[in-house]
């Protein structure tokens, strides 16, 4: 099957992204850095991940839950973040593209997002996200 995976980023240029790695693929794109904090959401957890090693290192249980917890809730920030500088996520599901975005957004760039998926061979999906307002648009 093919899939396409990435973003959409506010100036209408693409970023591809591997397979269930949205975020992963945007670490080093220079328009995320100045748009977001992603540099101090890794730090952090990369804190909570470098205290369950310590643990462990110490013969203790280490308390993975307060990683997960701190992925979790950085990585919903930092998808928040993206939105409402007016990114949009693709993925592929069943021969169409799935674009999510604020509403907002996904209706002002309708066309660039259809017409992406066109050349591409899919059909469009678009899917508003819940919660977050762009304010940019």
């Amino acid at each position: 099957m093919r899939y396409i995976t990435g973003w959409i980023k506010p100036n209408g240029n693409f970023v591809k992204c591997e397979l269930f790695e949205h975020l992963d693929g945007l670490q080093d794109d220079e328009d995320v850095r100045q748009l977001t904090n992603i540099d101090e959401l890794k730090a952090e957890i990369e804190h909570s991940r470098q205290g369950c090693v310590d643990l462990i290192e110490q013969g203790e249980h280490p308390e993975w839950h307060c990683y997960e917890m701190a992925s979790d809730r950085c990585t919903r920030k930092l998808k928040g973040d993206l939105y409402q500088a007016g990114f949009i996520r693709v993925g592929t599901l069943n021969e169409n593209l799935h674009f999510e975005g604020t509403a907002e957004c996904l209706k002002l760039k309708k066309r660039h997002c259809s017409d992406f998926a066109l050349e591409n061979g899919f059909g469009s999906v678009f899917e508003p996200v819940k919660g977050v307002k762009n304010e940019n648009y």
